[in-house]
Parts: C-alpha cells; structure tokens; sequence
C-alpha cells in the first residue's frame, strides 16, 4: 500500500490525473513534521468531503489535532481546514463516499442503501468537511 501511495503522490505532484486523487498534507501531531497521503475528495449537498477509509489512518488524527494543511490536485494546492462532521451530513458524505469511490468496499452498509443506514458506518469511517478560505467565507456571508 506504501508504494501505491507514493506512486499517488508523485503523480499528483507532477499534475498528472489520477482519478479523483488529490494529496493532502497535514502537520503530524507527534512529529510536527509535515505529513501527505492521498485521499478521494467527494461531492455532497454542495460541499466538499473527506471520509476516512479507515478510522485509523495517520491523517485523521492528524486532522483531528490541527485541521489545517493544504490539498492538492488538479493542477492546484488549495489552503484547507478539516472539520469533523456527525449526524445526517457525515451520513450523506458516508452514501456519497460509498456510491463514487468504495463501490462496496471497506464500508458495511451497501451502496443504495438509505442515508441513515450509514450511521452505522461513522464510528469506523470518519468524515470531514473540506473548507476553503472562499468556502469559510461564503458560510459567514
């Protein structure tokens, strides 16, 4: 899986597409020392989404002790803050994240499956809604 994700990396960096991969680099908690590895952002109720494939991963805690970094892809590094989500907005991330890029794996609940049925799924797969200096400022407005 390590080569598989600096493979991801490198080819973000260079600009190249890799799907719907983009690289986000956090502050690690322990290290301080700035930490990237690749996720899938997603689409759902008009904001952007991070849903962890596993609970355990580096970057959630990561993110969960200082949300701020940078995610890249596209052609473009973007400043970003992390935050948690619960309730019926991670619910819809969680189907979002299940329909486009699980397709059946690492959650429980099937894709199609009815967005409270994804409760289940949250205290193994959190989410996090990607806020933009633009996106922070649109929600103040």
């Amino acid at each position: 899986m390590r080569a598989l994700n600096s493979a991801v990396r490198l080819a973000v960096r260079l600009g190249l597409p890799v799907g719907r991969a983009h690289v986000l680099t956090l502050t690690g908690r322990a290290s301080g020392a700035l930490r990237s590895t690749p996720v899938s952002p997603i689409r759902s109720g008009g904001r952007r989404w991070l849903v962890a494939s596993s609970g355990a991963a580096a970057w959630v805690a990561n993110a969960r002790a200082d949300g701020s970094g940078t995610l890249r892809g596209r052609g473009r590094t973007e400043t970003v803050r992390l935050v948690e989500t619960r309730g019926d907005q991670a619910y819809s991330a969680l189907k979002a994240f299940a329909e486009e890029v699980a397709r059946g794996r690492w959650l429980r609940t099937p894709p199609g499956s009815p967005v409270r049925e994804f409760a289940a799924d949250l205290p193994d797969h959190p989410v996090f809604e990607v806020l933009t200096e633009r996106s922070r400022t649109a929600e103040g407005a």
